[in-house]
């Protein structure tokens, strides 16, 4: 198993469970089996790219939230800068957003 899939079932499980949800209902919101769902948390199973926008729409996530690894890819904010980072992940959400609205 590489380390992506190790990533990627660490954190679709986690997020899974925050949100409360079970596999069957992920796989409902998805339109697959729950089967195909514990394969994948399992790693049994690697997504496509349909199902992993799938999957996003279904945990009401960015793509990238499962393939983030806190561990490795965490840069620690100083105070120094903090305001500015702020700022430039504000701006750059709401640009996302008014693009969805289009």
């Amino acid at each position: 198993m590489t380390e992506t899939q190790q990533i990627f079932i660490k954190n679709l499980r986690r997020i899974r469970n925050t949100t409360g949800q079970s596999q069957s209902s992920v796989a409902e919101k998805c339109g697959l089996s729950t089967n195909y769902i514990a394969g994948l948390e399992s790693g049994r199973r690697f997504p496509s790219p349909a199902t992993i926008d799938k999957l996003c729409v279904a945990l009401e996530i960015r793509p990238y939230e499962l393939f983030y690894d806190p561990m490795k890819d965490f840069q620690p904010i100083d105070a120094g800068n903090a305001q500015y980072v702020v700022k430039q992940y504000i701006k750059r959400r709401l640009e996302e957003l008014i693009k969805e609205l289009d």
